[in-house]
């Protein structure tokens, strides 16, 4: 029973993904719609009138992984949480094995890692500065631009298009410019708090 009530929640919250992240929600509390709002055309189709469409790449910055050598790495939890791709995330948070004492690229508390290699597409949130090898991508959002909690469920939203590009690939992964070229539907700042509260209910 609880797991047929999870998975209406689920369902609830992909239908809900979709109205929030394309109609939005006024200052009532309401889902906008054609014939109370006024929407205009976009490259991601019909959006609301006063909101954007923006590059990942110009609302966050993105740090691509690069892989240490293997002899650097220890499982004495000695420096930095290695990360080397999706391996270790779970629903929301990485569980690292492995640490480094001399990290090269590192992902900072709080940003939103992506799995860039098969399987492309995977998300969790870093819950601590870690260290983070080829199979992922660090995406730190500028605050003053995007919510991080709202730019965490667009590229939920969003990331099939980058998955349609990684399987064109031989190897089936995305590079830096994909992931900054992908793009979102970006409302007021006000309002994607408001989008990002009603998700991170259906999520608790």
């Amino acid at each position: 029973k609880t797991d047929a009530i999870i998975e209406k929640y689920r369902r609830i919250k992909q239908g809900l993904m979709r109205d929030l992240l394309t109609k939005g929600i006024d200052e009532k509390g309401q889902i906008r719609s054609e014939e109370t709002h006024k929407f205009r055309d976009s490259p991601l189709g019909r959006i609301p009138e006063e909101w954007e469409v923006a590059k990942l790449g110009n609302v966050s910055s993105v740090i691509m992984g690069q892989s240490p050598s293997s002899s650097l790495i220890n499982k004495d939890e000695k420096g930095l949480p290695f990360l080397q791709g999706n391996a270790e995330f779970t629903c929301k948070y990485p569980n690292p094995t492995s640490w480094i004492e001399k990290p090269l690229k590192i992902a900072n508390k709080g940003s939103i890692l992506v799995s860039v290699r098969a399987p492309i597409g995977d998300l969790n949130f870093a819950n601590s500065q870690c260290c983070i090898g080829r199979g992922l991508a660090s995406i730190e959002a500028n605050g003053f631009i995007v919510d991080n909690n709202f730019l965490w469920y667009s590229i939920h939203f969003f990331i099939n298009e980058l998955i349609k590009i990684g399987q064109g690939s031989t190897f089936e992964a995305i590079g830096c410019n994909e992931l900054r070229n992908l793009c979102i539907s970006l409302p007021p700042l006000p309002e994607q708090h408001r989008i990002a509260s009603v998700l991170s209910q259906i999520d608790e």
